[in-house]
């Protein structure tokens, strides 16, 4: 996996920290970063993202500011 890959799929997941390996391989081909034959397998894409850049599967959520502030 070359260096522009790994910039595009960090991007991404920083983007859409939802977003599963599937969609972030259809996404490469979509926006012209690499060829149908230079796609990374799946398993790549996951151990890049959680070996290497420390994210998780978990989505981002907003905590609702009543739960930070306390009862009135």
């Amino acid at each position: 996996m070359n260096e522009n890959i790994r910039s595009y799929l960090e991007i991404e997941k920083l983007l859409q920290p939802s977003i599963c390996a599937f969609e972030l391989q259809h996404r490469l081909l979509l926006d012209g970063v690499c060829f149908p034959g230079d796609i990374p397998s799946k398993t790549t894409v996951n151990d890049f993202l959680h070996k290497d850049l420390k994210m998780t599967k978990k989505k981002i959520q907003q905590v609702p500011l009543e739960s930070i502030v306390g009862p009135n």
